[in-house]
């Protein structure tokens, strides 16, 4: 299996956004989120060129349908594939490349799929592929339904990162606007109570603790999850932090540089 590597919303401007997103990565350890690129899980090239996804009002969310009976992560590249080809290959819609812009394994890690600026082909019409993009959870309608605390986190790096790319703020389920079950009562549940909304975003940088500060607090007060600043500043248990301390803050919706399986 290959190694994972892994703004507040980013102006209109497509160069304001490119030229902030160049600055984040050029800085060490400001960057959060488990990220793992077309390359690194082997996708297959798409057979036609993408369509651009322009004016985007938010994402929608899916599952996988079926069962799904879950998965080790050292086996998630080999079942993103799986799900590409079986796109590519089986599907009634003769898709020409995996139909998610991402996808989110049970272990938080985000998948790119079609990516970001280009339109996805599972909203259910040409029209709902324009209005949203589609991230899926690798979950199912049996077997795995419930998201893990770390898939939770993946999908709100996912809407980050797509709100990053323009997005708007909604979140929305597969069945809004389309006869499907999709994403299923436990994923759509947190769809509507805002669980999946990642919140303003944090654009990196560096903290110095203070009197009384520990992870948890500084986690909360820039949003960005405890895991990622304990990655950023290669922390290690039991994670003490000493007043005066500098610590970087990673971006939230950025993909770290690098990351472990």
């Amino acid at each position: 299996m290959a190694t994972h590597t892994g703004t507040r919303r980013a102006g209109r401007s497509p160069l304001i956004f490119f030229a902030m997103l160049s600055y984040l990565v050029m800085i060490p350890g400001v960057l959060a989120m488990n990220f793992v690129s077309r390359e690194e899980w082997k996708a297959r090239a798409p057979k036609e060129a993408y369509k651009p996804m322009t004016d985007a009002k938010g994402v929608k969310v899916h599952y996988l349908g079926p069962q799904f009976s879950g998965k080790q992560h050292s086996e998630c590249d080999d079942f993103m594939r799986s799900v590409q080809n079986q796109h590519m290959d089986e599907s009634p819609e003769d898709y020409f490349d995996i139909a998610y812009n991402l996808a989110v394994c049970e272990h938080g890690y985000v998948f790119d799929g079609r990516g970001k600026g280009h339109r996805s082909g599972a909203n259910g019409d040409a029209q709902l592929n324009s209005d949203h993009y589609a991230v899926l959870a690798f979950l199912g309608k049996s077997g795995v339904t419930e998201p893990t605390k770390e898939q939770i986190i993946g999908l709100q790096d996912s809407i980050a990162y797509l709100r990053r790319a323009g997005a708007g703020d909604e979140i929305k389920g597969h069945r809004d606007g389309y006869n499907t079950e999709c994403p299923g009562g436990p994923l759509y549940k947190l769809v509507t109570d805002g669980s999946l909304d990642p919140g303003k975003l944090w654009d990196g940088g560096s903290h110095t603790v203070q009197k009384g500060e520990d992870l948890d607090t500084i986690s909360a007060k820039y949003n960005v999850p405890k895991q990622y600043i304990i990655t950023a500043n290669d922390l290690q248990s039991p994670y003490r932090l000493t007043v005066n301390q500098t610590i970087e803050v990673p971006a939230r919706g950025v993909p770290l540089t690098e990351s472990g399986n």
